[in-house]
């Protein structure tokens, strides 16, 4: 696993965000978890360096079908 890259990754993606609706900083973020630990938490710390202000993080629910938010902001 390649830690440092993931971090790089998504603090791209959070820099083109940016880029591409004009805001400094981000206001919120929803991101659909995936399963995938490093990869969250490579995103968390981006977002965190970034400065992102609200990230809301989407857990997919198997009993209702449906995702549900989670507020993770403070984490920042």
């Amino acid at each position: 696993m390649d830690f440092i890259s993931n971090f790089e990754t998504a603090y791209g993606v959070f820099n083109e965000l940016r880029e591409m609706v004009g805001l400094e900083p981000l206001l919120e973020v929803k991101l659909y978890i995936t399963g995938l630990t490093p990869c969250l938490t490579a995103t968390l710390l981006a977002a965190e360096k970034a400065g992102v202000e609200t990230l809301i993080l989407m857990h997919y629910d198997r009993e209702s079908g449906k995702y549900i938010p989670q507020n993770v902001s403070a984490l920042l």
